[in-house]
């Protein structure tokens, strides 16, 4: 399966906008022009893991399987790779400013996202925050274990 590329579209910036790719269901592969990506059962299908990778202006989708319906599939790369989205005004609020330009030289500003609003929406609440909750987590129990009489961070030790 294959799908064109429109010339403002960059699969890897597009692919690294964020952590996504990171999070299951996404998986890739540092440094490769690989996204691979499990689609969710429907009535029809079991899930259906697809590799997607970018090569001469196209998208080339493996699948692990053939789906009972293939057009599911490929709408789903499209919507998670945002394809369809018109990013020409976005370009041209960016392409005179000095910091931003740069964004319409490689064809950036697509975030890569989940192929449902509840994924992305999970992925969303379990990631925000981490980094202050883990040091909270930490500290408190830092300075619980060491019997500090004093307001450990981001709040009482109790």
């Amino acid at each position: 399966m294959q799908i064109k590329l429109s010339d403002n579209f960059s699969f890897r910036h597009t692919v690294g906008s964020h952590g996504w790719y990171d999070l299951p269901p996404f998986q890739h592969e540092k440094n490769s022009n690989l996204l691979h990506y499990v689609f969710p059962p429907t009535v029809c299908d079991r899930p259906i893991s697809v590799q997607i990778g970018e090569n001469n202006g196209r998208l080339s989708i493996k699948l692990s399987e053939d789906p009972k319906d293939k057009e599911r599939i490929k709408r789903g790369v499209r919507h998670i790779l945002r394809l369809d989205d018109d990013l020409n005004d976005f370009y041209r609020a960016v392409a005179d400013d000095e910091r931003l330009s740069w964004i319409v030289d490689v064809n950036a500003g697509r975030l890569l996202r989940s192929s449902n609003v509840w994924e992305d929406l999970v992925k969303t609440l379990c990631t925000t925050n981490c980094y202050r909750w883990y040091h909270k987590l930490y500290y408190n129990t830092f300075f619980k274990q060491c019997k500090f009489d004093i307001l450990c961070i981001y709040g009482t030790c109790n």
